[in-house]
């Protein structure tokens, strides 16, 4: 990565890969953005990011990549 690019790499781990970490992350309370904290606020979108980091490695990536677009759609909808 360029040291002039403002791109700030939100998951260190598989950066290139649509997997599971994101959610891990979110559950370990080490997220960049309250926004992606707040997931953890209503029991509703604290189950899906719960039920996500559990699906294993690259394999989950279409489904991890589908509960985003989700979860997003119900974060817009609460605020």
């Amino acid at each position: 990565m360029d040291s002039d690019d403002p791109t700030v790499v939100h998951d260190v781990v598989m950066p290139n890969e649509m997997d599971n970490q994101y959610y891990k992350i979110v559950l370990s309370c080490t997220v960049l953005f309250t926004s992606d904290a707040a997931l953890m606020t209503l029991p509703e979108t604290a189950k899906m990011v719960m039920d996500n980091a559990s699906i294993p490695g690259p394999g989950g990536g279409r489904t991890a990549l589908y509960a985003l677009v989700v979860l997003a759609l119900l974060r817009s909808d609460v605020q």
